[in-house]
């Protein structure tokens, strides 16, 4: 008698655990972390701005910052009525992902290149950096972005 009711049992709580079983499963291969995952530091951007002029010897003093690189953050770069907006659109896995408005790109042997002037958009891994310029020729500003983290 005693098996009988065991193999009873079975049958009546089989039914009831196999969804709960089948959730947690699920929730478990989802690919989410786990509620008690610590949080991941975020990315960080070091940017040089450096002010340059054709116009004498001398040039102005470079400026160094570093700043969060948060999907949706905004950064500014320049001062006054030239200043423009660094926006961080993506931030995921490995690569930080950001848009500049009104630059051009400046070419790796040196020189900016005026033709490319406008909206620029960026990927950088860690330990990788850019190089952009306001899109003006006797004056200006070169921006040198680094992924840190």
């Amino acid at each position: 008698m005693a098996k009988a009711t065991n193999k009873a049992r079975r049958t009546l709580i089989a039914p009831i655990f196999a969804p709960i079983l089948a959730l947690g499963l699920a929730a478990s291969c989802s690919g989410e972390a786990p509620s008690n995952a610590t949080a991941q530091p975020p990315a960080m951007l070091r940017i040089t701005e450096q002010p340059w002029t054709g116009w004498s010897e001398a040039q102005p003093m470079a400026s160094v910052a570093t700043h969060p690189a948060s999907p949706g953050t905004e950064i500014t770069l320049g001062r006054g009525k030239d200043a423009i907006k660094l926006k961080i659109d993506r931030a995921v896995g490995a690569a930080v992902t950001f848009t500049v408005p009104k630059v051009a790109k400046v070419n790796p042997t040196g020189g900016t290149n005026l033709g490319s002037c406008g909206e620029q958009r960026y990927a950088l891994r860690v330990g990788e950096k850019v190089r952009f310029a306001t899109c003006t020729m006797d004056e200006g500003t070169t921006w040198t972005v680094e992924r840190q983290s």
